[in-house]
């Protein structure tokens, strides 16, 4: 009984972040307050916003893949705050996972696509820049 409940809320959980997903496919393009780039805070500001609605359900409030969506799925999501995940993998492969899921990069499928960012680089950045920020110094 058990592992059926731990499947049921893993279903439930990819359910879960597919429909927070399809919910931020209207995504507009953001620039910075004064009409240009973004600068590093607004980007980090930006990032950390992205990450909540996108990412936090499953990787956590402190990138540790302790989400509340978590628990149900298998294999675990990524921790970021691995210092040595941090160390190996370069800031393209995790732009590959965002916007191809993480199927594209050899990881888990229940991870989906955020393909609606493709054509916003600084959202790509904004959230490679909050990954980042989980990193131990």
């Amino acid at each position: 009984m058990n592992g059926r409940r731990h499947a049921y809320i893993g279903i439930v959980a990819v359910i879960g972040v597919g429909l927070l997903t399809l919910g931020a496919c209207g995504h507009k393009r953001r620039t910075g307050a004064n009409g240009g780039p973004m600068t590093q805070t607004e980007l980090a500001a930006y990032g950390a916003e992205l990450y909540a609605l996108r990412c936090q359900a499953c990787h956590g409030p402190h990138g540790q893949g302790d989400g509340p969506a978590a628990p149900g799925l298998q294999p675990k999501p990524r921790n970021y705050a691995d210092k040595a995940w941090q160390d190996s993998v370069d800031d393209t492969r995790i732009v590959k996972a965002i916007l191809e899921g993480g199927a594209a990069v050899g990881k888990s499928q229940a991870m989906p696509p955020q393909g609606d960012l493709r054509d916003d680089p600084e959202a790509t950045a904004a959230l490679v820049k909050t990954i980042r920020s989980f990193r131990p110094h």
